[in-house]
């Protein structure tokens, strides 16, 4: 099988059950590593904590999710955000067992783009400091400051369409 240019794919069909084997002898592994540092009992109720945390998470999401979608009849408002289907996706990962999914869970839901110092308040605005922005003149207002335009109705002195 080749992909377009000629060269062959990524992962193969075959590479599939070698990486879901990786994947749980990995999770394996953190489970034991923090088993012998803490205690059995331990690790068991911090994935069961994780996976509770999850859980929490996921509902809540789903609640305000449709509570928006019920407010707003549609799905492009929340679509908007982009950070949903992470947050989702985040959230999923903490229920599934084990630690390695709760690190790449909490690495989904870490709030990238944070340290810009931008606010994004429930309805949407986003508040951006001084040096993020400036004032725009909308094409109206500029086309009468330039000499020898005027807007429709506008009879002043020194205009083409003066009378």
């Amino acid at each position: 099988m080749r992909l377009k240019g000629g060269r062959p794919p990524v992962l193969g069909p075959g590479a599939w059950p070698f990486l879901a084997l990786a994947y749980i002898a990995a999770e394996l592994f953190l489970f034991t590593l923090l088993a012998d540092k803490v205690g059995f009992i331990a690790a068991f109720l911090l994935a069961l904590a994780k996976s509770a945390l999850g859980v929490a998470l996921l509902s809540t999401v789903l609640r305000q999710t449709f509570a928006a979608l019920r407010r707003h009849g549609s799905g492009m408002m929340i679509l908007q955000g982009g950070r949903l289907g992470r947050t989702l996706l985040g959230a999923l990962m903490l229920i599934v067992p084990g630690f390695l999914s709760g690190v790449i869970g909490l690495w989904l839901l870490w709030p990238f783009g944070a340290h810009t110092g931008r606010h994004t308040a429930p309805d949407g605005v986003v508040e951006l400091s001084e040096s993020e922005w400036r004032e725009v003149q909308d094409r109206e207002r500029r086309l009468r400051a330039e000499p020898g335009h005027s807007s429709p109705g506008d009879s002043s002195p020194g205009r083409p369409d003066a009378a």
